[in-house]
């Protein structure tokens, strides 16, 4: 199926005008597009065949997730965002967003806390609109077998989330 996926990936790039195709085998080459012509076509179905074959190979198939952010916007104005500053989309009633994709772009940086404080906020828009009690926030972490990095120790000391806005 992953295979499928990216042939019809390679495909539709190529429609849009893409010029230049990767694959995620380490083992072939980028395809580069020169030409327009029948014999770029045949060219272009043999890479794809090159492809089905290699198939995946342990290790040597590059599959990987970014953080993807900013495809669904916050926004206080309609025409500059899908979700409007609770979280909640400007056109779907009670449909919310608390992810990443309501960030106005990338962060640059691991975006790990911010999501989380982010979600977190929404989360209590959503309690708030429907009437219902915000629970306490968790316990900080204690120290144990896991790295050592940020938790909620402080982060939210002094935060009135009963009237909580933007």
């Amino acid at each position: 199926m992953l295979l499928e996926g990216q042939e019809e990936n390679l495909r539709i790039m190529k429609r849009a005008g893409a010029k230049s195709l990767f694959p995620f085998h380490e083992i072939l080459s980028p395809f580069q597009d020169e030409e327009e012509d029948k014999e770029e076509e045949e060219s272009f179905d043999d890479y794809i065949d090159q492809i089905t074959k290699a198939g995946l190979i342990k290790n040597k198939s590059l599959l990987f997730s970014a953080h993807q952010m900013g495809t669904c916007r916050m926004s206080s104005q309609r025409e500059d965002g899908v979700v409007d500053e609770r979280g909640e989309s400007w056109d779907v009633e009670n449909l919310f967003i608390a992810d990443g994709s309501v960030l106005p772009t990338s962060l640059g940086v691991n975006p790990m806390i911010t999501i989380y404080a982010l979600s977190y906020c929404i989360a209590c828009n959503i309690l708030k609109k429907k009437n219902l009690e915000i629970p306490p926030l968790p316990e900080p972490m204690s120290e144990g077998p896991f790295p050592s990095g940020p938790t909620l120790k402080g982060e939210f000391e002094g935060v009135d989330v009963e009237n909580l806005s933007w």
